[in-house]
């Protein structure tokens, strides 16, 4: 009875109105409806799976020596003497290496259950891509050794993403770094219209564009790759999962 009289004074107050009051008040419901959709896209949870992937945007990046405190030292037991051995060993990395810090949108696959999260992240080529994109998803796994625990980016592994104009995120695969290079091409995938970005990959080879950049996902124009399929979060991950983190050993 009470829904009946709440709809019955609603549309009294629809009749009189004015036409320019209207348009606001059904921007004013849609508004709500936008947001909403956004957040009911895919997400799965394995816990028994050290994998985080969210799609986050950038708060900041800065670079560390990885080779700053690269010694350790082994204290072991001779076997055939019972002597104490000390050993100090050397590790040293040839990658350049970085904190980043993200906001956390929204979870993909397992819930950090944190508004922002720091990673490292290690790249032999110097700035990791993914911090030229305004949101990604970003993958990334914990660790926990010699009274130290934090988290790690898995190498290389990103996927753009931006909300297309149903208010959606959308997805586009990074094709470089995944094994089965030519089943991840049957990845589901539908037209985008969207300046996110245009690679000028007049300094790569053709072998490297073919993979990177392939056909039909991108079109190439005066060497300039932009893409024109998308996919969705579901789609880019189950894709990720199969080609990069099964092979690893992750699932």
């Amino acid at each position: 009875m009470w829904g009946v009289f709440v709809l019955y004074n609603f549309i009294d107050i629809i009749f009189n109105i004015k036409y320019a009051d209207m348009k606001f008040i059904i921007l004013l419901l849609l508004f709500p409806l936008q947001g909403y959709s956004q957040k009911t896209n895919f997400y799965e949870e394995d816990t028994k799976v050290n994998l985080f992937a969210f799609i986050g945007q950038k708060i900041s990046i800065e670079e560390f020596d990885p080779n700053l405190d690269n010694q350790k030292t082994i204290i072991e037991i001779d076997k055939n003497t019972g002597d104490t051995v000390t050993t100090v060993r050397t590790s040293y990395s040839m990658d350049r290496a970085f904190i980043a810090k993200y906001k956390v949108i929204q979870p993909v696959f397992n819930n950090l259950k944190q508004d922002t999260i720091s990673f490292a992240v290690y790249d032999h080529y110097g700035t990791p891509e993914f911090a030229e994109f305004k949101n990604v998803i970003l993958y990334i796994s914990a660790y926990s050794e010699e009274g130290k625990s934090g988290y790690y980016h898995q190498k290389y592994q990103f996927d753009p993403v931006f909300v297309n104009s149903q208010g959606n995120w959308t997805a586009i695969f990074t094709f470089r770094n995944v094994s089965s290079h030519d089943t991840a091409l049957k990845i589901k995938s539908f037209p985008i219209n969207t300046n996110l970005f245009d690679e000028d990959i007049s300094d790569y080879n053709q072998e490297y564009i073919n993979i990177a950049f392939p056909k039909p996902f991108y079109k190439i124009k005066n060497n300039i790759a932009k893409p024109v399929l998308g996919t969705t979060i579901k789609n880019v991950f189950e894709e990720r999962k199969q080609r990069v983190f099964k092979p690893e050993g992750l699932f």
